[in-house]
């Protein structure tokens, strides 16, 4: 018998110049009974005192399980919604690594997880900064020259990010002072915070940590990301850099893409596409260049021939500028897929509209479908709301309800937020017609999503798929 061959270990050091500009020191040890460990070296001083000077892990393997995504978050505050990512993305073919599905916890195994993953995907929310673990997933994220996509909370219901408050530690939901016995709260306490029902208040989560002590990278290229991404930002909303330059962080590549976070299930389906849209164009993946269409984009496409001839009635407000470019935005979008989806001139889609004191109402007799657009609906005390029963919106939404067959399934309704529906207008209101504020208070009303913003335009895009779905389904 031939004498069996001894298998030497071998080490080979090399620089090796990631693609976002960062560079690491990586060391492959091989031997036959192991992977190859990769040694990175943590350039970044801050960043250092999180996760250490020299990072190993075990390199990429033919046969260990390898991931689409990271997701990191705050379990308090997002534990359900990053299930619901994870899930989403499991219906797109991403298989994912959170942390409620892995069997190694340890730091090594979540930095293992961070290495192991084409992407990292940060939950921003109120107190994530504040997680020493996220930090650390963050740095690595980092160090390993991961592309970054941020989702980010902006509900103030639930535990939003805002960088002013995480600054100052402002992380706690605090009861508000009682009013006094006539229902007045004293003059400290905002209309947000009566709105909201709780106000922010120093102090952080069990186990969080100050802000001062979030690497000044992190901070820094946080800072940034969400200052760049910002329509109209303002240092005082958005926080401030611990320095002029980021500091630590200028060789770390931008995010990837930065998206708010929804919950209806059209909005959340389309966040995590276009998430998988802007990943792709990356080019440092092979997947998410290419995506099927969704069901709804189906129906849309070959809606016609169940809708018939589909005649759009909207109604809003005629005297807000802001109600009249969302009715030109909605129409100028619905009646767009005639030429998108290439339907045959007797099925186009036909919006109509007109609200002044001389409209008549032949446009709604003709009318399949009712849009109304709720705007500016926090009124002066003693003003008349625009739905008032002398107004030529009232009487065309009256006249739709009590006459379009099935009126229930065929009026929908949208909202421009944060201003456009407020109970107290519509509940109490002796001039507005009972039957006009129970379909309003009856049915879920869609969010306006604009279009005019380019990182945004695809939330535009999954409103209109659901309106002209919602069409399709009241037709049976």
């Amino acid at each position: 018998m031939a004498p069996t061959k001894e298998l030497k270990s071998t080490l080979t050091v090399c620089n090796v110049p990631l693609s976002g500009g960062a560079a690491a020191l990586r060391g492959i040890k091989r031997r036959a009974d192991d992977d190859a460990v990769v040694s990175v070296e943590v350039k970044d001083p801050t960043l250092q005192k999180r996760i250490g000077k020299l990072l190993r892990v075990k390199d990429h393997s033919s046969w260990r399980m390898r991931y689409h995504a990271f997701v990191s978050h705050a379990q308090l505050e997002a534990s359900g919604d990053v299930g619901t990512v994870f899930h989403l993305g499991e219906s797109l073919g991403l298989h994912g690594w959170r942390d409620m599905n892995q069997p190694d916890l340890t730091a090594q195994g979540m930095m293992q997880g961070v290495y192991d993953s084409d992407v990292f995907i940060l939950f921003l929310t109120c107190s994530v900064l504040s997680r020493k673990y996220c930090q650390m997933e963050i740095g690595w994220a980092m160090a390993f020259d991961k592309p970054i996509v941020i989702i980010y909370e902006e509900e103030e219901r639930f535990f939003s990010f805002d960088l002013h408050r995480c600054q100052n530690d402002l992380c706690v939901k605090a009861p508000l002072p009682s009013p006094d016995k006539d229902g007045t709260y004293a003059a400290t306490v905002t209309d947000k915070e009566k709105k909201q029902g709780f106000r922010w208040a120093h102090g952080l989560p069990q186990g969080g940590l100050p802000h001062a002590e979030c690497p000044s990278a992190i901070h820094d290229w946080i800072t940034a990301a969400m200052k760049a991404s910002a329509p109209s930002p303002s240092a005082s909303s958005l926080g401030s850099s611990r320095s002029s330059v980021v500091a630590g962080a200028s060789s770390v590549r931008p995010p990837v893409a930065i998206l708010p976070f929804r919950r209806r299930d059209f909005e959340v389906s389309a966040l995590m596409r276009e998430l998988v849209r802007c990943v792709g164009r990356t080019k440092d993946v092979p997947w998410g260049s290419a995506l099927p269409p969704t069901l709804a984009e189906r129906a849309v496409r070959s809606s016609p021939a169940k809708l018939g001839p589909p005649r759009v009635h909207l109604i809003w407000d005629g005297s807000s500028k802001r109600a009249t470019a969302m009715k030109e935005s909605l129409s100028g979008s619905l009646e767009g897929l005639n030429k998108r989806c290439g339907y045959s001139a007797d099925r186009h889609i036909t919006c109509t509209g007109d609200v002044s004191p001389a409209a008549g109402l032949d446009d709604v007799k003709r009318a399949t479908h009712i849009l109304v657009m709720l705007t500016d609906t926090h009124q002066p005390e003693g003003a008349t709301p625009w739905l008032a029963s002398t107004t030529a919106a009232s009487e065309q939404l009256a006249f739709a309800l009590e006459h379009l067959p099935n009126p229930s399934r065929k009026v929908t309704y949208v909202y421009d937020k944060p201003k456009g529906l407020n109970s107290t207008v519509f509940a109490l209101s002796p001039s507005i017609e009972d039957k006009i504020k129970y379909s309003i208070w009856g049915h879920e009303a869609l969010v306006f999503r604009d279009q005019d913003n380019a990182q945004k335009v695809y939330e535009h895009e999954s409103m209109i798929m659901h309106i002209v779905g919602l069409m399709i389904t009241a037709n049976g």
